[in-house]
């Protein structure tokens, strides 16, 4: 897999100075990606330039969300690891004996 690295992404008018528009293209350099802004932007302002991770694959280059790896679900673990402790703490020892809940 190829490795991550920051590209330019040039958005264009966005119907007013607050919008950021429609993305125009994508550059290898913040140079070219001013000189394509120029004048694209709210009333012949230039664009907007931003920088973007993106990844090659086979010779296509991908546009990443995150610039690093994710946790799946890792927040419901934590909600469900909560939610357990406290439905222990609310057992009686008795309760917790019977459900065959040990080392609380």
């Amino acid at each position: 897999m190829g490795h991550i690295f920051q590209i330019y992404q040039v958005h264009g008018d966005g119907g007013d100075e607050r919008n950021i528009g429609p993305v125009i293209g994508y550059c290898s350099t913040e140079q070219r990606a001013r000189e394509l802004a120029r004048k694209r932007g709210w009333y012949g302002s230039d664009g907007y330039v931003m920088t973007v991770n993106a990844v090659c694959i086979e010779g296509k280059t991908y546009v990443l969300a995150q610039p690093g790896p994710i946790e799946v679900d890792r927040r419901c673990a934590e909600l469900d690891a909560k939610l357990r402790e406290e439905t222990v703490a609310s057992l009686t020892q008795e309760q917790l004996r019977v459900l065959g809940v040990r080392g609380v």
